[in-house]
């Protein structure tokens, strides 16, 4: 959300990274990151506007994430311009692992 709102003058960094983000879903801010307000909002309902946000970023979500849902983390990323995108098979609190 701050990125979307940094060409308004509120905030101002040059890149973000965004860990089981999310898109806005207060309805008159997620207008800055989706086509429309849904009614609902599952996932058939919920259209991004394809890269609103001209800014570097780097999205992280896990595949079995129940906090999350990863297509909401999905939706989010479609927002920016050329996203760079990772995904792990762990949920919302991935572990690190010894090697």
């Amino acid at each position: 959300l701050l990125a979307a709102m940094q060409p308004r003058g509120v905030i101002k960094f040059n890149f973000c990274v965004l860990i089981s983000g999310f898109y806005c879903r207060d309805v008159e801010l997620c207008k800055l990151q989706l086509e429309a307000v849904p009614e609902r909002h599952q996932q058939e309902l919920v259209r991004a506007k394809q890269g609103a946000v001209e800014m570097p970023s780097f999205h992280v979500w896990g595949l079995e994430d129940q906090l999350v849902e990863p297509w909401r983390s999905q939706i989010l990323s479609q927002t920016f311009k050329d996203p760079i995108i990772a995904t792990h098979p762990a949920d919302h609190f991935s572990q690190g692992r010894h090697h």
